[in-house]
This record gives structure tokens, C-alpha cells and sequence, in this order.
């Protein structure tokens, strides 16, 4: 038997537990849990070698990769804050505060105070950041390339696709009526 239920996820979004195949009591999986099953430990290795990787490829612009993805989300999405920035980069807010410092430092990003409140602030490329973005985006593309050359494009659209629903549904656990609520 499969449990089914729905929840709203934080986004507003229909987010539905139904895993088929799977028997459940009481929302609780009947399958033994065994780690190499389950994608977690891979997408975590996935993006540990790749900003292991990212980061060689980035060293001679001294610049890491998490700083650098900063950079790309400011480019995509322009001035935020910085929590909206921790966000869309998928990184803790105080990593993210502690990086765009540095970035300030070197002149990549300004950083400003949002109205009177002294801990809102926006950030938003320099001239300087967009330059160093627009060096070294040919080459975070070129590493993509070489990650998903066996994906035609519509494997990669079904991947991406794909990956998106898990991050939703990811996100809308902590919703879920079985997630214990922090008072």
C-alpha cells in the first residue's frame, strides 16, 4: 500500500509524497534503507568534486568557486540581498556574508545598506566583478560540457526537469505532517 499525501511547499507549490512501488505504514518507508540506493550521498559528491574541480580551474583568478557562483547568481539575477543571495547560490547566509567581504575587498562586488536597518544590505557586481565573471564563465561552461557531453538535449532538459521536482519536494519536507516541528 502507498500513503499518499499533499503538501504546500514553501513556494506555494502542490508537492505530493506518493513514491511508487514503495510500501508504507504510517509514512514511514518499508524498505530497508540502504545509502548506496538513495541519491543524497551522490549529489553531495557530485558537488564536492566539482567545486573541488571548479575551484583548480578558477585558482589563477584567485577566486574560489563558491565566491565565483556568487558572482554568476548577481550577474543572472543582478542587486539582492544578501539572504536572497545565500539563497539562489544554495550557501549559508553567514558563508555567504563572510565571501562577499572578501569580494567587497577586492572590488567585485559593492555591498550597501537597505534602508535604516543596518543588517539589510544589497549587493551587486562592479564593473570589476563582471569582468572577472564574463573571463571565467567560458570555462565553468566548458567543465558543464564536459559533465553532460553523453546528455542530447533533451536528456538534459528531463534531467534538470527532474532534478528541480527533487529539490522542491526536498525543500516541502519540513512541511510534511511526519516532519517533526522545531518549537
Amino acid at each position: 500500500m502507498v500513503q499518499h499525501n499533499e503538501v504546500t511547499s514553501e513556494r506555494g507549490a502542490r508537492v505530493s509524497d506518493k513514491q511508487p512501488g514503495i510500501a508504507a505504514t504510517d509514512g514511514v518507508s518499508a524498505l530497508p534503507f540502504r545509502p548506496s540506493d538513495w541519491p543524497m550521498p551522490y549529489l553531495a559528491g557530485i558537488e564536492r568534486e566539482h567545486t573541488l574541480t571548479a575551484t583548480l580551474v578558477l585558482r589563477r583568478f584567485d577566486i574560489d568557486h563558491k565566491s565565483w557562483r556568487l558572482l554568476a547568481v548577481l550577474k543572472e539575477h543582478g542587486e539582492l540581498t544578501v539572504s536572497a543571495l545565500a539563497e539562489l547560490a544554495v550557501l549559508e547566509r553567514s558563508s555567504v556574508s563572510k565571501m562577499v567581504a572578501t569580494l567587497e575587498a577586492r572590488g567585485l562586488v559593492l555591498r550597501h545598506q537597505q534602508g535604516r536597518d543596518r543588517r539589510q544590505s544589497n549587493v551587486a557586481l562592479t564593473e570589476g566583478g563582471d569582468a572577472l565573471y564574463q573571463e571565467t564563465a567560458p570555462l565553468i561552461s566548458r567543465l558543464f560540457e564536459y559533465y553532460f557531453g553523453g546528455f542530447d538535449d533533451e536528456e538534459f532538459q528531463r534531467f534538470m526537469s527532474a532534478l528541480r521536482d527533487v529539490m522542491e519536494r526536498v525543500r516541502s519536507a519540513r512541511l510534511h505532517p511526519w516532519t517533526p516541528r522545531t518549537e
